[in-house]
């Protein structure tokens, strides 16, 4: 961390004083510019960590906790089981840090997000455990329960490529396996507002870009196979947050379908009349219009698509 900590004062110096950074599993390390309070392994022999971060009382509400998560990676049925009780186990984390019982001492209502390499490359029940809390172990983990404040599932981040409008953060020429989504950033709606977020690939950016903001086109290979993923938040608070805000009981039904299987997204928030599908290459596929809250649509053609809802949220819908 020592290493990670003078290449960040030097590289992106902080205003006042010196990065944070704690270590807790192997290859992942969580750097703040604000102090980090307290740090905790949420599962043994696993690389996801906990990090209570105070954020400074006369600039933000509340403090936040990052979850740093790297789960099991490559596809095979072992692997998914292992990401699976990852997940779980993350889900369990979660329910006891709401209610007092882990060593993060923090409010109710405190924000919280996951953020790191998933490795969702096999099942889907991974990716819907870390979104609606749906613990698959109960008799290990406890019971399921919606992760967010609010009792509603977390909200997902899809940011895009910076050069081209698709979602990947896996897939720099030369590799093997089929550009993928999968570096996430998930967090509680209830208490944040993503501001901005982008997916950055220097090999993609033009020459003029590339000279304009002194990168090169190699850097992000040369960094990771993986892309980075940037979001900026803001703490959402009933005096100054005045922008509408969706309704956060939307929910889609299954995002695993079979060709020709039908679409349904409900509890839609009334101003909202349509959705648009995108496919993996962030072209406009369908707008289907809503009717009394409830949205349906066949989905003849097999892969992945991008499910929008106006103002609201983003959903991945895979057709196998």
């Amino acid at each position: 961390t020592t290493s990670v900590n003078v290449l960040l004062n030097e590289y992106l110096p902080a205003s006042s004083g010196s990065w944070y950074v704690h270590k807790l599993a192997s290859g992942n390390i969580t750097a703040s510019r604000f102090p980090i309070i307290r740090s905790e392994n949420v599962k043994s022999g696993s690389r996801i960590t906990a990090h209570h971060i105070n954020l400074p009382d006369d600039m933000f509400s509340t403090d936040i906790v990052v979850f740093n998560c790297h789960l099991k990676c490559c596809s095979s049925d072992e692997n998914d089981q292992k990401r699976q009780a990852e997940a779980d186990a993350l889900m369990q984390y979660v329910n006891k840090l709401k209610s007092g019982n882990t060593q993060l001492n923090i409010e109710a209502g405190t924000p919280f997000v996951f953020m790191g390499d998933f490795n969702l490359v096999g099942t889907s029940q991974n990716l819907h455990t870390l979104l609606y809390g749906d613990i698959q172990d109960e008799s290990t983990y406890g019971s399921s329960q919606l992760p967010d404040w609010d009792n509603s599932p977390m909200d997902d981040d899809v940011a895009r490529n910076v050069a081209c409008n698709a979602a990947y953060t896996y897939g720099e020429s030369g590799v093997y396996y089929w550009p993928s989504r999968l570096d996430y950033i998930l967090y509680t709606g209830s208490a944040l507002n993503v501001e901005k977020s982008f997916i950055m690939q220097s090999s993609r950016l033009s020459d003029s870009l590339l000279a304009r903001y002194n990168i090169l086109a190699g850097d992000n290979a040369t960094a990771s196979d993986h892309l980075p993923h940037v979001a900026d938040f803001s703490i959402k608070t009933s005096s100054t947050d005045n922008r509408q805000q969706p309704d956060r009981r939307t929910h889609i039904g299954k995002n695993v379908l079979k060709k020709d299987d039908e679409l349904v997204v409900s509890n839609i928030q009334q101003n909202i009349a349509r959705i648009n599908i995108y496919n993996i290459a962030g072209m406009l596929t369908n707008t289907i219009t809503v009717n009394n809250g409830t949205a349906r649509t066949p989905m003849s053609s097999r892969g992945m698509f991008i499910v929008e809802i106006p103002g609201t949220a983003c959903y991945k819908v895979i057709v196998e």
